[in-house]
């Protein structure tokens, strides 16, 4: 994709794979200023012009461009200044490539890198804890049945109880993703599986005393997965949700089909499943951690750091995608996007 700018930014040439990348018409840009296509918008296209006048020209510059109907797409970039006869200054051309797959697969293959290490260390730590920790509970046990009813020590032991009745359920977690199954693939419906779902957590969504809303389109498509591991993928969402939102707030849950622009190698048309609260919201710098093992906000009592990495890797067994969009003090959108089964009644249209 080539795309060029005079000396104020304003682009004069935009050619074919550049609007096969941003999916406009040339006709449609030309005029307007290339800083509207940054994520970062004039903060960006300053960075570039100020390396431009230092070095001459930069290359393999990686960015995020906005391109059709607000999407996002990493781009490789490398711009040089253009000069005229007399050898004054008159714009820049930039030749540019869309690499956002090449972003994905790196940070999958990051992902499973830390999950192939976090596996072996959760295995080795289960293990090792999981037998003194027995011989803690199970004594503090039998000393509760040889105490009388009003020993005040009975209390302190409930304590020590509790605590390993809680590290005991951390290593069963643990466990469990150390022996994380493959996903046993069947055709599902997704809107009887987000009911399902609302019903397993009614009695929670109930307690925290959370208003529902669902905007579930009819006639969808159906997908291919394991409904057992999807269910758990939402569910993990949904229980944070409602931590939080421990005052109260709103659940919305929607559905709707999505063709798109930059497809897996499963497919191109997805069935998106958004999950929106209103709760505290997540800081930004936490938002790059948010799927990596072990990372939580929560309380010790309240998680492990594991569900949305566990939740992340089904998804991406699925073929599909999980994204995180937040506000501190407004609220948090997760979006999961799950590639429908093709056949040849299906109708995407």
């Amino acid at each position: 994709a080539f795309i060029a700018t005079d000396m104020k930014g304003t682009i004069n040439l935009f050619s074919k794979g550049a609007e096969n990348i941003f999916g406009c018409k040339a006709e449609d840009v030309l005029g307007t200023p290339i800083s509207n296509y940054y994520v970062m918008g004039r903060d960006e296209a300053k960075k570039i012009m100020k390396i431009l006048y230092q070095e001459g020209g930069l290359q393999n510059y990686e960015t995020v461009m906005i391109i059709r109907n607000g999407k996002k797409v990493n781009m490789n970039l490398s711009v040089s200044l253009l000069k005229n006869s007399n050898g004054e200054l008159i714009g820049t051309l930039g030749i540019g490539k869309d690499f956002t797959e090449f972003k994905r697969i790196e940070r999958q293959l990051q992902q499973s890198e830390k999950l192939a290490t976090v596996g072996e260390l959760a295995a080795g730590i289960a293990h090792e804890v999981g037998t003194p920790l027995n011989v803690i509970l199970g004594t503090a046990e039998y000393l509760m049945m040889e105490m009388e009813g009003d020993d005040p020590k009975i209390e302190e032991l409930k304590i020590i109880i509790s605590q390993a009745e809680h590290i005991t359920k951390l290593i069963h977690q643990l466990l469990n993703f150390s022996r994380y199954n493959k996903p046993e693939f069947k055709s599902i419906d997704i809107n009887s599986l987000v009911r399902d779902v609302l019903k397993l957590t009614d009695l929670q969504i109930a307690k925290e005393k959370i208003k529902v809303i669902t905007d579930l389109q009819s006639d969808m498509p159906t997908i291919i997965g394991d409904d057992n591991q999807l269910q758990q993928v939402l569910i993990n969402i949904i229980v944070n949700a409602l931590h939080a939102m421990p005052q109260g707030g709103t659940l919305t849950i929607a559905n709707r089909l999505d063709i798109s622009e930059s497809s897996t190698p499963h497919s191109n048309v997805f069935i998106e499943i958004s999950i929106s609260d209103t709760g505290c919201g997540i800081p930004s710098k936490d938002i790059p951690k948010i799927f990596d093992p072990f990372f939580t906000t929560k309380d010790i009592d309240k998680g492990t750091g594991l569900g949305l990495t566990v939740s992340h890797r089904i998804v991406e067994d699925h073929g599909g995608t999980i994204d995180v969009e937040s506000k501190v003090n407004e609220g948090t959108r997760f979006t999961v996007k799950l590639p429908i089964q093709i056949s040849e009644d299906t109708n995407v249209q």
